[in-house]
């Protein structure tokens, strides 16, 4: 049975969530969520070294996306190629996700959370990193510390990226 791939518009975000929170429930890539407030927010900070589970589970999807697209894959390898380049090189502390409930917004729990893995990267002598697709989110992270070490359009018409790195 062929599986039919559409773009998800902003109406199918409730039941996508709901899709990748019992995917990944039990995902051991999971174990690094702190949560602020009861939920009303939420960070995913990744240790030095634990990237390689994130590089894992990339590869292990490269075959069956080579087989769901036109292009046999070369643009998805291309994304994931282009982030990784963008990686340092050296250990360090990578903020996945960062969420805050949009009524919560304003609190300081995203500053929190921030914070938290910073304490992390400064304990352990390595940076932080992280890239965000929202311009307004920069403003955010320059303000806790980050400086702006790449401003680019992602390969293929993909979106526009902010790298962004934290010296401890």
């Amino acid at each position: 049975m062929a599986a039919e791939i559409s773009r998800a518009g902003p109406e199918r975000v409730g039941a996508l969530v709901d899709v990748l929170a019992r995917s990944f429930a039990d995902d051991p890539i999971v174990r690094w969520l702190w949560e602020a407030n009861d939920g009303a927010g939420v960070a995913m900070w990744v240790p030095p070294g634990a990237a390689q589970r994130f590089v894992e589970i990339e590869l292990e999807t490269r075959d069956p996306i080579d087989a769901m697209t036109g292009d046999r894959g070369a643009r998805y390898r291309g994304f994931w190629d282009w982030i990784e380049a963008h990686l340092p090189p050296e250990p360090h502390w990578f903020l996945d996700h960062l969420a805050v409930a949009p009524e919560r917004r304003g609190e300081g729990l995203g500053a929190a959370l921030v914070e938290l893995g910073l304490g992390f990267a400064r304990r352990d002598g390595v940076p932080a990193f992280l890239e965000t697709a929202r311009p307004e989110n920069v403003g955010f992270y320059e303000r806790l510390g980050f400086r702006v070490v790449a401003d680019e359009p992602a390969p293929g018409d993909g979106p526009r990226l902010w790298f962004l790195r934290f010296d401890a």
